[in-house]
């Protein structure tokens, strides 16, 4: 039996208390228990973001694209390190299932991509999960030919956080050292009693609502509050743009023959409290495009792009967040499916706005996926599952 899980994001702390603990770990192996397969015939596939190296207010004077390797690579180590002291007893769940038969399989993603650039940091998540010695680097894909099955983190699909190899970084490190992690902690909003709301901008996805997240946060407080935090954002994000790593991102995806690419929709959503004409046009413009493209469909294109590329009967993400099943078309097995494993974090979920007022709201999530070899799937006649977990809160 396969089992699928990712993007459960645990952190050295410093962003907020958003890890999970061990009972989670524990309910989740006691559902997947169930149907009676074998410690030693479960393979649980770690699909990306389980480490998460970038959230960290340990980013400070040194960022993860400087050209300091060497100060990267022992920034990286320290959270790392933290991020295991932090979270020892789910990890020790995990790494007794390991050591009782359970095979555990590490696929990188886009938050845990500076592992596979920082050997140390591989050797501390392998052995603080049983997990086997690798030859080298964690791999970025998972394959399985027997049920025509193919899996990757699923950042690939988003051009914020893709990356060709892991010495190249993506401009979502950017916005998340640079704005994410040091904006509740900024020096203009200390004594402030909405810290903790302000940090539950590290469960957005995706990243860019979070100005509307802060307006939504703000408003019970009036408008001196509001100017302040306001006045907070705006000053990280002009820093934000100074930043030559940044300058040099924009140069490459800011495109004139495109009214709005992605550079411009980066630049819509962040500098959201600027009062500007060109700024409303943008965001009529952004507001049509979205009438015919939906940005979740980029997910789906890329599964069928790999469908088509690989001859595969079911692709497998994770990156969103959001736990779903699309079938892509009929098939003589009943059918290929995009299928994305969602998270375990609680989620900020946003609404549809209605007369400019945009609704949130918290979900709590456990979510996975199951997949049944042939032999399995006699017994159970299903050859797979999908299970997400939400509770409001």
């Amino acid at each position: 039996m396969l089992v699928f899980i990712s993007d459960i994001h645990l952190t050295d702390g410093t962003t907020g208390p958003h890890n999970i603990d061990e009972n989670d770990v524990e309910f989740f192996w006691n559902d997947i228990q169930v149907d009676g397969v074998k410690h030693k015939d479960i393979e649980i596939v770690i699909l990306g973001d389980f480490f998460d190296v970038i959230r960290s207010t340990q980013w400070k004077d040194i960022k993860p694209w400087d050209d300091n390797k060497t100060s990267v690579s022992r920034t990286a180590i320290a959270i790392v390190k933290d991020t295991i002291r932090e979270n020892k007893k789910p990890l020790d769940f995990l790494k007794d299932l390991s050591s009782e038969g359970v095979k555990i399989t590490y696929i990188i993603g886009n938050h845990d991509r500076l592992v596979n650039a920082v050997p140390e940091t591989r050797e501390l998540i392998r052995e603080c999960l049983g997990i086997e010695k690798l030859p080298d680097t964690f791999p970025l894909e998972f394959w399985d030919k027997d049920l025509f099955l193919y899996a990757t983190h699923g950042h690939e699909a988003d051009v914020y956080n893709s990356f060709s190899n892991p010495d190249v970084t993506p401009i979502g490190d950017a916005i998340v050292t640079m704005l994410l992690n040091p904006f509740p902690d900024h020096p203009s909003l200390k004594g402030l009693s909405m810290k903790e709301s302000l940090q539950e901008i590290d469960n957005l996805r995706p990243a860019t609502i979070a100005p509307l997240w802060i307006e939504h946060c703000i408003k019970p407080y009036g408008d001196a509050i509001g100017l302040k935090v306001k006045g907070a954002w705006k000053s990280l994000v002009d820093s934000f743009y100074k930043d030559p790593f940044v300058k040099k991102w924009f140069d490459e995806y800011d495109s004139w023959l495109n009214p709005v690419d992605k550079a411009d929709e980066l630049q819509i959503a962040f500098e959201y409290f600027t009062e500007s004409s060109m700024q409303r046009i943008l965001e009529k413009i952004l507001e049509i495009r979205n009438d015919f493209y939906k940005p979740k469909e980029e997910y789906l294109y890329k599964a069928l792009d790999y469908m088509n590329e690989k001859g595969c009967d079911y692709v497998v993400f994770g990156h969103t967040h959001e736990p779903c099943i699309h079938l892509i078309e009929e098939s003589e097995k009943g059918g290929k499916f995009y299928i994305n494993s969602g998270t375990w974090r609680e989620r900020i979920v946003m609404g549809e706005p209605r007369k400019k007022i945009v609704p949130f709201a918290p979900l709590e999530t456990i979510s996975y996926i199951q997949f049944f070899n042939d032999a399995e799937m006699k017994k159970t006649g299903r050859r797979f599952e999908v299970w997400d977990g939400s509770i409001g809160c």
